[in-house]
């Protein structure tokens, strides 16, 4: 028997009831439109004169809601429910109310037409709408994703009509039967007698009722016009990434409650919980700028050798009151994160993200500085901690009266919150650290703390690219001679690899912050900064005659066998005084050639003797 005349012999029989298609009610099913009715919804007082229905009819007749609400207060906010606005109740109340309205809400300043803002939220509920009833339980828009992108890959077109998607789309009540639908799709475009069959069945006739096509339309790689639904032409190959990343995780096995929860949950801060590593001078703080947009959203810390719990959460100091001197509780940067972005998360300004930033995290015994709030560190997939740890009793007095105004909403998140008794991170608290290699033996990470952070390598890179594409140019200026900084880089790195075989040591574009310019390199500064290093870090230590780039002939020649070893003294005969003539020969000796054509007048504002 065939795949689709399983399909046939179900829909002759089994379809009878809104329990074997994926139903929805009739009314609003316009994302936008729902987001102002739950916004109705968060303006009403339960406790105050109106009940909702009253409520509701006194708002939905001003603007912008005349435009389309007809319904009554039931009709109209029964649907929330469904994209993950509200939690599922009999009862309506602001409460029922998800954080990801919220966010929505902080998003758009209450523009919820202007629905570019927030498409990718959007696109992400409907993607984990689930259909759950006594014999189905399917998320559709990936089921559909997957069917439209089979149908594509044997027709050549990634689409069906409506009349089909009814039909045999949404009578499906499990994954595996994306084939089945398929088969059955494909014979009745091409089986006449098949098609008048399935014409003939009750479940044809019930499924008709399906609305499920109006929802997947509010997804931006759906496209619904003229009785077709179709991918989006430029978006096939993101659908295809998204449907094999939804089937990696066995979808075949559903945990309804889990997939509830993701649904009226926040997924859309994207918690970020990374440590950027690599040699010194890759852009690891440079990158951090791109992430976050407004510094005012950052705390930033910088680890040492001397940094302990204390100066990372707090303690008690000496403050001056009047004439007399008493000791009060300080929150440092991880409480001053902390307390900023709770408020941001439930408190009534816009819903912000607030990054911790921990320079040269390794610098500082991670293990002592954390001390059992490490633990905050694991997140479950909303972007909250996975466990709560308790706090001393100073830190907790030092919270409560810090989270005053806001108490009320905390505790409806997490009884103990509002009081300090326990810590637990938001969704929106993002905590980045940088990490120089070249330093990593001053304190070991331990495989606990390690395992709670996304590692982010940065790479090497001689001739990075500006915003618009531009390659970015430095140049190393002495009195005689300019030189290509990129240039420079390839070639010593070359040479400090085989030294060491490890690019710990090896130096990034962003090395050197030129001082006279945006391109200009003295031969001052690469001295102290890069030949320094050089010296101390590396060449002091490592490599003999055959190896260390500090072996050179005076006139630069790599080829030469009248070479000398130097040390880092050298570059500095006299008190500020450089000697340019021993730097044009060491970067010589790398063979890095001067950039030709270019006159030593020009250059020589740019350096001194």
């Amino acid at each position: 028997m065939k795949a689709s005349d399983n399909k046939l012999k179900k829909l002759k029989s089994a379809v009878i009831s809104k329990d074997d298609y994926w139903y929805i009610t009739k009314q609003e099913l316009d994302f936008s439109k729902l987001c102002y009715i739950a916004d109705i919804l968060s303006k009403w007082d339960e406790n105050g004169e109106l009940n909702y229905e009253d409520f509701f009819n006194s708002i939905k007749i001003t603007e912008p809601y005349n435009s389309f609400i007809s319904q009554t207060a039931h009709r109209a906010t029964v649907n929330l429910a469904p994209y993950g606005l509200a939690v599922e109740g009999k009862n309506y109340n602001s409460s029922n109310l998800t954080p990801v309205f919220y966010k929505i809400k902080s998003i758009t300043g209450g523009d919820f037409n202007n629905t570019t803002l927030y498409q990718k939220i959007i696109d992400n509920q409907i993607e984990k709408i689930i259909i759950k009833t006594q014999n189905i339980c399917i998320f559709p828009m990936m089921f559909t994703f997957k069917v439209l992108l089979t149908l594509g890959d044997v027709t050549g077109s990634y689409s069906v009509s409506k009349d089909e998607f009814k039909t045999f789309i949404a009578t499906a009540s499990e994954w595996k039967e994306f084939f089945e639908v398929v088969d059955s799709i494909l014979r009745y475009r091409s089986d006449e007698n098949y098609k008048k069959q399935i014409a003939q069945t009750v479940g044809k006739k019930t499924a008709s009722d399906s609305r499920l096509n109006l929802v997947l339309s509010n997804h931006s790689m759906i496209d619904v016009s003229d009785n077709i639904i179709s991918i989006v032409s430029e978006k096939i190959g993101e659908v295809r990434i998204k449907v094999a990343q939804y089937e990696l995780t066995n979808p075949t096995v559903i945990d309804i409650d889990k997939a509830n929860n993701r649904l009226v949950s926040i997924t859309t801060f994207d918690t970020i919980q990374q440590v950027l590593f690599g040699a010194p001078g890759v852009g690891k703080s440079h990158h951090l700028k791109s992430i976050y947009e407004d510094e005012n959203d950052v705390i930033r810390i910088t680890f040492h050798p001397e940094t302990d719990y204390a100066s990372f959460v707090g303690c008690y100091k000496p403050l001056s009151d009047g004439d007399e001197i008493v000791y009060k509780f300080q929150g440092q940067a991880f409480t001053e994160a902390y307390i900023k972005a709770w408020e941001r998360f439930v408190g009534d300004a816009e819903r912000k993200d607030t990054y911790l930033v921990i320079e040269e995290v390794n610098r500082g015994n991670c293990a002592q500085i954390f001390g059992d709030i490490f633990q905050l560190l694991d997140r479950n997939e909303q972007g909250f901690s996975e466990y709560t740890v308790r706090p001393d009793k100073d830190l907790a007095t030092y919270l409560k009266d810090e989270f005053n105004n806001i108490a009320s909403n905390l505790n409806k998140i997490k009884p103990g919150l509002d009081t300090g008794e326990i810590l637990m991170l938001p969704p929106n608290l993002h905590i980045l650290a940088t990490m120089n290699t070249s330093d990593q033996s001053l304190f070991p990470i331990d495989s606990a703390f390690k395992r709670r952070w996304d590692w982010v390598y940065m790479p090497i890179e001689t001739k990075p690219k500006d915003d618009e594409g531009e390659t970015i140019t430095r140049r190393i200026v002495t009195k005689e001679n300019i030189y290509d900084w990129g240039e420079f880089l390839d070639n010593v790195n070359q040479r400090i690899f085989a030294t060491t075989e490890s690019e710990d040591k090896q130096l990034g574009f962003w090395f050197v912050k030129p001082k006279s310019d945006d391109t200009t390199i003295s031969a001052e500064d690469f001295v102290s900064k890069v030949i320094f290093f050089l010296w101390n870090d590396i060449y002091k230590d490592f490599g003999d005659d055959a190896t260390s780039i500090f072996y050179f002939a005076l006139d630069g020649n790599p080829d030469s066998k009248e070479k000398v070893r130097h040390s880092f003294k050298d570059f500095t005969p006299a008190f500020k005084k450089i000697n340019v003539s021993l730097v044009d020969a060491f970067i010589k000796n790398l063979r890095v050639k001067p950039i030709p054509e270019t006159s030593a007048d020009n250059s020589s504002e740019n350096s001194t003797d």
